[in-house]
């Protein structure tokens, strides 16, 4: 496996319940990323470490600390506490506690929870206090953090900041109480100051206050929800749609603001300077208060496929190609990237091999989520050397349908519409065929299938197709040997399978069709695998040909890349080369090959299983 896109500072996704952490004199940012934690060096913006969820847990569940000194990492997910020492690369040993959350001041001790706050010995690797059951909140803690002088611990309720006295008598107290609920707590990291954001009941409307833990005193009050306090506690930094502010705690006067193309979604202090990081847009940015944002070089980036094993690669501005067999490179015209073609300025979208050309299918290439607000094309214009250009006509369902739209490859062109895929010969524009494609699983309106994604080979022999819709339970279908009447009356007694949320859980689907001769239905597998009964499952995100036909490509949403044969739904062969959603697969000419891209950004180049 070759690395060639290396992003700066970018994550997988823009999630805000994540962490996220700056360590200035070790030089690192680290955030959780996609369920994974990821670590970049300060001074470059490289990813210096990524280390992996335990497989059977929940992404969304990870919590991470990291010690002042950066000496340690604890990493909480639903069951366990794994602790790393620097370099991170093993585990030191692992707590039984779900929640990672902070590390004293001296960094000597770590505290993580369950329902309760744990008081964990670093170099005895031990439990050594743990809160009293009276101090038992209605819900685990949002947030932890030591006290400065590291003998009693603060963490925050629905309705309280609490602090115990865990090295003394051992006591819980109420230090500050809110009386609407509180949405998101932050604590410094250098001194004893809360951010705390709370919102009335029945309201969207927020309220934020800085906390004095000492004394329990509030203060400097504003509407945000987004927020950190500097390690001094004398800086506020707020996330506020899609700007970003720090501000003067003392007199809430502005001190560094910039506006982002996308919403904040995370905001924090170094440890030690005055150095804040945040989120917009799927990236970290890194902001030194008396100098100005940090701007980090851009990396490879992968360009085509040139011939089979030789890349072409924008790197530092121009564009060569590498020859992955000696690892050599050399400069190259960009004309060299350029389909050979005699169409119209209009037909831009161009299959492999250039033997079909049309207009931008507007389902095409946006993911799959936004494509029920993407227009559906019930026409595609297309052209050909042969035929030049033609008009094809398909049914699409509107505005609000799934359905992937327009797929051109070979000589021919698909269109996926309410009920069935349409084949054109692109070159006569003639009809060749249609299939009727697999919708409802049983004749309820809400167990309908909706079609997620779609491929056609480079040869135009064979269409695949993910669908999706919700799962039912085992015993879901009818039992054939009973009579209408008892049939009807289980059908309306099934309902779908839930998930944590209480909303229908998705199941997926890929199904091959042969498109040679009279089209058919070759084979179907189900392709999306479940971390545990009651885990998101990961799903997929992209499906992709290889020239040949002979291997399909399917990339899932928690990184996974399966590898299968057309001939066959039998064995998959798994790559884990990413950790992200992967957006592209791209195979090369000879199928020796295949480029695929992360959500992250990040690139590679693998060899394809024989």
């Amino acid at each position: 496996m070759i690395g060639i896109g290396q992003p700066r500072m970018q994550l997988a996704d823009d999630s805000s319940l994540g962490g996220l952490a700056l360590r200035t004199r070790a030089g690192l940012a680290i955030a959780e990323d996609a369920g994974w934690i990821t670590l970049w060096n300060l001074a470059t913006g490289e990813v210096s470490r990524r280390i992996e969820p335990i497989p059977e847990l929940d992404p969304l569940a990870v919590t991470f600390a990291i010690s002042p000194d950066a000496a340690w990492l604890a990493i909480g997910s639903n069951s366990k506490t794994r602790v790393f020492s620097r370099p991170f690369d093993q585990i030191a040993f692992t707590a039984s506690c779900s929640q990672a959350r902070a590390f004293s001041h001296d960094s000597k001790l770590f505290v993580c929870h369950g329902r309760l706050p744990e008081v964990w010995n670093l170099s005895d690797r031990k439990l050594v206090a743990k809160a009293p059951d009276a101090a038992l909140p209605l819900r685990m803690p949002k947030a932890v953090q030591f006290s400065t002088d590291d003998r009693s611990l603060y963490w925050a309720t629905d309705h309280d900041l609490i602090r115990w006295d865990f090295a003394t008598t051992g006591a819980t107290t109420s230090v500050y109480k809110s009386r609407d609920e509180i949405a998101n707590a932050v604590f410094s990291e250098g001194s004893n100051t809360a951010f705390v954001s709370t919102r009335p009941s029945g309201s969207y409307k927020r309220a934020s206050v800085l906390v004095d833990l000492t004394s329990g005193q509030a203060s400097a009050s504003a509407s945000e929800y987004t927020g950190a306090v500097s390690s001094s506690g004398k800086y506020l930094i707020y996330g506020a749609g899609t700007e970003v502010r720090v501000v003067d705690a003392a007199t809430s006067k502005t001190v560094w603001s910039a506006k982002q193309t996308s919403v904040v979604q995370r905001v924090a202090f170094a440890s030690d300077v005055d150095l804040v990081g945040f989120v917009a847009g799927k990236r970290l940015n890194i902001v030194d208060l008396p100098t100005g944002p940090r701007s980090y070089d851009a990396p490879s980036r992968f360009a085509g496929w040139l011939a089979e094993g030789v890349v072409a690669i924008e790197r530092d501005g121009k564009l060569e190609q590498l020859t992955l067999a000696d690892r050599t490179w050399k400069p190259v015209d960009r004309s060299a990237l350029a389909v050979k073609t005699d169409a119209p300025a209009w037909a831009s979208w161009i299959a492999p091999g250039g033997a079909v050309a049309a207009e931008p299918s507007p389902r095409h290439d946006v993911a799959p989520d936004v494509r029920s607000s993407t227009p559906c094309a019930a026409k595609l214009r297309v052209w050909t050397p042969k035929g030049g250009a033609k008009v094809l006509a398909m049914t699409c369902t509107g505005a609000a349908s799934a359905d992937p739209g327009w797929e051109i490859g070979g000589g021919w062109a698909v269109g996926v519409g309410t009920r069935t895929a349409i084949m054109y010969d692109a070159a006569s524009g003639r009809r060749v065929g249609s299939l009727n494609v697999e919708r409802p699983r049983i004749d309820k309106a809400k167990f309908a299938h909706a079609f997620w994604t779609m491929a056609l080979s480079p040869a135009g022999n064979f269409l695949a197709l993910i669908s999706r819709g919700p799962e039912l339970p085992p015993d879901g279908n009818p039992d054939p040997r009973e009579d209408a009447m008892h049939i009807a009356e289980s059908r309306d007694k099934i309902d779908c399978v839930t998930n944590m949320s209480g909303e229908c859980r998705m199941e997926y689907f890929l199904t091959l069709y042969i498109l040679a001769g009279t089209p058919k239905q070759a084979w179907q597998a189900r392709v999306e695998h479940k971390q545990g009964p009651d885990e998101r499952a990961a799903q997929p995100s992209s499906v992709a040909f290889d020239h040949s036909g002979k291997h399909l490509i399917v990339g899932m949403s928690d990184g996974e890349i399966q590898v299968m044969s057309t001939s066959t739904a039998g064995p998959k062969h798994v790559e884990r080369f990413h950790h992200g959603p992967i957006l592209r697969l791209i195979a090369s000419p000879g199928d020796g090959w295949v480029f695929s891209e992360d959500a992250a950004g990040q690139q590679r180049l693998w060899r394809l299983p024989p």
